[in-house]
Order: C-alpha cells, then sequence, then structure tokens
C-alpha cells in the first residue's frame, strides 16, 4: 500500500500542462493523497473543536454547501435537510419553473433544484431567493433529527443563521461543525479571524476552501466518486 501512495504522490507531482511558449503549472490537487494519511472519521473544525465520527452521521446544512457535499458523493441519506437561501443575490430564477434554471453560473443547476426540492427537507421554506434570510424553523430541524449542523461563515460568525439560532440549534443537543472563508494571517496557522485581529485577516484560496469541504466529506464516511478526481485532473 505504501509503494501505491508513492506512485500517486509522483504521479501528482509531475502533473503539469504547458501552453505555447509560456509554461503554466496546473498542480494537481494532493487532497485524496494528504487524507490517506489521516485517521478517517476525524475533523478540526474552524473554531478547533475536533470531532470523531462513526459510520455516515446524518447532516443538516446550508443549500450551497449541501450540494458541494452532494458532488463529493454524500446523497440524500446523510443529507437530510438544508436551510439558506438557495440562490445568490440577483438570480432570475423563477420558483414556479424549477426545470428551467436561472441564468447566473452560481445558482443551482435544474438538476439540483429538483434534488433540493424533492430529496431533503428545507427548514427555511421562506429564504429560498433571499440571500439575506437567516432564519430555520427548529421544529423541523427537531423532526429531521440530525447528528450534526453544517455551519458556514466570515469571522467566527455564521452567514445563513443569526447567532440567537445557533445558541438554540446547541440547547436542542445539536452539535455544530463550523467552517469560514476567512484567516488570521499573523499566526499563519490557519485560524479563524477574530474582531482583535481584523487587520490582519485575510481569506482562504477557492482551492484551500474546496479541500476543507472534501476532508469534511471524507471525515463523514463518504466514499468520494472517481468523476471528483477527473476534475481535478482536469483542472
Amino acid at each position: 500500500k505504501q509503494k501505491e501512495l508513492n506512485r500517486e504522490v509522483v504521479k501528482a507531482l509531475n502533473f503539469t500542462r504547458y501552453k505555447n511558449t509560456n509554461m503554466i503549472y496546473f498542480r494537481f490537487i494532493l487532497t485524496t493523497v494528504v487524507i490517506s494519511f489521516t485517521s478517517a472519521g476525524t475533523f478540526k473544525d474552524d473554531l478547533g473543536t475536533e470531532f470523531t465520527f462513526t459510520g455516515k452521521p446524518k447532516i443538516v446544512a446550508p443549500a450551497g454547501i449541501a450540494l458541494t457535499l452532494r458532488d463529493f458523493g454524500m446523497d440524500e441519506n446523510q443529507i437530510v435537510a438544508t436551510y439558506g437561501s438557495w440562490v445568490v443575490q440577483g438570480s432570475d430564477l423563477d420558483f414556479d419553473r424549477l426545470s428551467e434554471g436561472s441564468t447566473l453560473p452560481a445558482d443551482p443547476s435544474p438538476e439540483e433544484l429538483a434534488w433540493l426540492s424533492t430529496k431533503v427537507t428545507n427548514l427555511s421554506p421562506t429564504c429560498l431567493n433571499n440571500e439575506r434570510c437567516k432564519k430555520m424553523d427548529l421544529d423541523l430541524l427537531q423532526q429531521a433529527d440530525p447528528g450534526y449542523v453544517i455551519l458556514s461563515g466570515y469571522k467566527q460568525s455564521p452567514s445563513e443563521l443569526r447567532l440567537k439560532l445557533v445558541d438554540s440549534i446547541s440547547e436542542l443537543g445539536y452539535k455544530t461543525i463550523y467552517i469560514e472563508i476567512s484567516q488570521d494571517a499573523g499566526s499563519g496557522d490557519g485560524t479563524v479571524c477574530t474582531d482583535d485581529v481584523v487587520n490582519g485577516c485575510i481569506g482562504k484560496s477557492l482551492i484551500e476552501v474546496i479541500e476543507q469541504w472534501e476532508a469534511l466529506a471524507v471525515a463523514l464516511g463518504t466514499n468520494i466518486p472517481e468523476s471528483v478526481q477527473n476534475d481535478k485532473s482536469d483542472m
């Protein structure tokens, strides 16, 4: 197995592309190789909380994050509900005609919209087209009864829920896993930004965030599909 891993590392490091006379390197993302050296079922979120998962626990996540985890192979047997807006600000999606989709690439595809509307419970039925809506029906949450609620945000503040709602979720006994898009530039260890270090706060790279969601998917017991590796190779 070690030899196989070594070969995969060499293949990944050798992955480059060239265009015309300018050498442009598109490095193959080594996430899968790196994850293979870590303990499956463990994850540390951006608040420093360490989790150890057993099997494939059920989760609730923001709609966009749920679709991201679905791309990594997680299905509705594990993603039991979503919350927050389905679309980005300025979307022209007609919610009475989901099959027609939106003209904005950032919005879910018609197939993804069909999945959101038929396969998982929507905990924020009044927030579908309102990006700033931060509501969740706690009664519906208890009916879904997940093992974990996924949160995403900035400067230790969830983007899709008000802090009082997050407190209520914890009071109901549900554990929250928090991932954000910023970090403290001063420490260099990926620590999230706080008010006292706001001037040293920078955003994570897109690839860093993607790798973090993949690491979470793997820790939650997801088998990453071959299509993900193909996407990485294309990138």
